[in-house]
């Protein structure tokens, strides 16, 4: 993994600055190597945390379903397109590869329910599910084991009539809590057959807009969600995944690969280096003829997962025949998709968890070579650097504000370098640090 920032050295404000500059011409990415990935994927995959674990590539449902164990978490992401938006575009003039018939929500719904049935993943994650579809949803989910939450909407139904909405196993996992903020839902689950560990499934729908409102919008919906889990559940896994509406080249995910996020490190599953010829990585996620556009993205914990499968939706044969072969006139949903979007998914193996645990109070267990006299000696000094920490104000800091983060993020960063040298004290500094963003 590239060396990851920390947080404190920038105050939210400016992180959320950087990671809201616009830099991307398209939306799907500015530009694209002869292989179809992304310009800069290579070298982002070059630092993948997990680079050299070996992935196993799913091409189409049956390659996943063989994959599929009952020791590993699935979990699927899936725009699955609102019949409102639908009708609404549709009558803009939109959607004109698509048969009438083949649009209509009770076709895709058939269609999109067989899909789910072959994935059959432990989580998924939809979005644009219309509120007022959302329990019929649910009871036809119900009878293929799952139950779900959809987004609390903040707004009138006439104005946001869909929202996000995230369904796990009933027989694997007892649902804990949930929150729901502009565009993101947070659901925390714990899994029943993994000694009730909580995992945080943060289901994105970002903004859509490619101005700079746009941009702004989306670093602050993520920004809400990321804060939440940080701080209601600090204990849980965490696993972000959805529709970005922005491609892995936008500075959003810059700022996600080079800097502790409220205190969290996430890897992209599509930025290992396997995935490069998956649809996500070498074409797109979104596809009407014309516009195909990587905007579905999938990122994890990987101190606490390690990455084993990846989905490509369709198989080679299905990749030939329904995107191939059309060039820039492939364009869904049609009879085979049922959405403008492919699901992406993922297969993780838990990572066991033995070296520190930190409750709210900073108690800290640590692994026997560190000393009981050198741990406190450590949660000393961090008590003393948090005593000097400056006081959190809303709305925009002084320069005066600014300038005492800065001293305590360089004090913070000093620290950390007196144990460099030592990797079970860099754990336990790193550990009290996370613990208390």
């Amino acid at each position: 993994m590239s060396e990851i920032k920390d947080e404190q050295a920038l105050a939210e404000e400016e992180l959320l600055k950087l990671a809201a500059t616009q830099q991307v011409i398209q939306v799907g990415g500015r530009q694209r190597e002869q292989d179809g990935t992304v310009f800069g994927w290579r070298k982002w995959s070059r630092s993948h945390s997990q680079r050299e674990e070996e992935v196993v590539i799913c091409y189409g449902r049956e390659e996943w379903n063989q994959e599929q164990k009952s020791q590993l978490l699935s979990l699927v992401s899936w725009n699955v397109l609102s019949d409102t938006w639908w009708n609404k575009e549709k009558a803009g003039g939109e959607y004109s590869h698509t048969e009438p018939q083949q649009g209509e929500w009770s076709y895709r719904l058939s269609l999109i329910l067989q899909w789910i049935e072959h994935l059959n993943p432990n989580i998924l994650a939809l979005q644009e599910i219309d509120y007022r579809k959302f329990d019929d949803l649910l009871q036809e989910l119900a009878k293929r084991g799952y139950t779900g939450k959809i987004q609390k909407p903040k707004k009138k139904a006439e104005k946001q009539p869909c929202g996000v909405a995230t369904f796990w196993k009933a027989d694997k996992f007892k649902f804990v809590k949930e929150a729901s903020f502009s565009r993101t839902q947070c659901v925390v689950l714990a899994w029943s057959c993994e000694n009730d560990t909580q995992l945080c499934i943060t289901n994105v729908h970002l903004e859509s807009s490619q101005n700079q409102s746009g941009f702004d919008r989306r670093a602050r919906q993520l920004n809400s969600a990321l804060a939440w889990a940080a701080t209601e559940a600090s204990d849980a896994t965490l696993l972000v995944c959805g529709d970005w509406n922005t491609s892995a080249d936008a500075q959003l995910f810059q700022v996600l690969r080079e800097y502790s996020w409220h205190g969290h490190v996430l890897s992209s599953v599509y930025e290992h280096p396997d995935t490069h010829q998956t649809l996500p990585v070498s074409h797109a996620t979104f596809l009407v003829p014309g516009h195909h556009y990587s905007i579905d993205h999938m990122l994890y914990d990987p101190e606490r997962l390690r990455l084993k499968c990846a989905l490509n939706a369709f198989s080679k044969e299905e990749m030939d025949e329904h995107v191939h072969r059309n060039g820039d006139n492939c364009g869904f949903p049609s009879a085979f998709c049922p959405s403008d979007h492919i699901p992406i998914g993922a297969m993780f193996e838990l990572l066991p968890q033995t070296d520190v645990t930190i409750n709210q109070c900073s108690v800290v267990s640590i692994p026997i070579q560190v000393s009981e006299e050198r741990k406190a000696e450590l949660i000393a000094q961090w008590e003393s650097l948090q005593a000097q920490r400056p006081t959190q104000t809303k709305g925009k800091p002084t320069p005066e504000e600014i300038a005492e983060r800065r001293v305590y993020a360089n004090a913070i960063k000093a620290w950390k370098q007196t144990v460099e040298d030592n990797p079970t004290e860099k754990e336990l500094v790193n550990q009290l640090i996370k613990g208390n963003k």
